[in-house]
């Protein structure tokens, strides 16, 4: 719940974690955290985030208005009406709750669906791997710009247990299990950047596949922590030859 989020916001801005580690010095976010059922700290926070992360590009995905046509050819149109009403994406297009309501949450919807049938051997939807692959930027892109600073939120609690294991100088293994907002989260906090081909992002966007898992490891003799972040393909060379997860480094 957002009141129990373990943080504490000093009056020059500064977000500590409960056990007092600085991990963020943005006071957007840190007005988010302290006023969660302000809906202006929303709006704001997705504002900022939409002027900040520039949308897929046309060079390497497919435009806003080609993805709508293409999400609507998959699933129709439902009882709330055409998602076609949201013609352009703009600090205006951030609705009442903060959100890029119509065509773009549409659009991670259809996203999410066709990908995660065509991944798992049920494409339902006929869909293509080069036409997935052209529109999966959009999907990212949504949950960066959207849903970056909830994310962030939700996952500092997880970030302290990370830092304390660290800290410890102990040897052992810890497992943590989340998703992509959870993934996208850490990125976010620490200031992490991959990339994870064939997975295409926009600029200062990280990908999230399904499976991906971020690995942070310490020398305990000379103290350096490395992190990795690790996934499958997914594609069809992936379903194919069933290949290991690749791990790149992390920045």
């Amino acid at each position: 719940k957002p009141e129990q989020w373990p943080v504490a916001v000093e009056s020059d801005g500064v977000l500590f974690t409960a056990s007092r580690r600085k991990i963020w010095n943005w006071p957007l976010l840190c007005a988010f955290s302290n006023r969660t059922k302000d809906r202006q700290a929303r709006r704001d926070s997705t504002t900022a985030r939409l002027l900040s992360l520039p949308q897929p590009s046309t060079a390497t995905a497919v435009d806003y208005n080609a993805t709508l046509s293409w999400a609507v050819g998959k699933l129709g149109i439902g009882s709330r009406g055409s998602p076609f009403n949201l013609k352009r994406i703009e600090p205006a297009s951030v609705n009442k709750e903060g959100f890029i309501g119509g065509g773009v949450d549409y659009i991670r919807y259809a996203i999410s669906q066709a990908t995660y049938l065509y991944w798992s051997g049920n494409n339902f939807f006929n869909s293509t791997e080069q036409e997935l692959r052209d529109i999966m930027q959009w999907y990212y892109w949504n949950l960066a710009v959207v849903h970056g600073p909830e994310n962030m939120m939700n996952n500092i609690a997880m970030l302290d247990d990370i830092l304390a294991d660290l800290d410890s100088n102990q040897p052992g293994a810890t497992v943590h299990v989340g998703h992509d907002g959870t993934q996208g989260g850490l990125s976010d906090l620490l200031s992490l950047m991959w990339a994870a081909p064939p997975f295409e992002t926009p600029m200062n966007v990280v990908a999230t596949p399904p499976t991906g898992s971020l690995l942070f490891e310490k020398d305990l003799a000379t103290g350096e922590v490395t992190v990795k972040f690790g996934y499958p393909d997914l594609w069809t060379s992936w379903l194919a030859n069933n290949s290991p997860p690749t791990h790149y480094d992390v920045d």
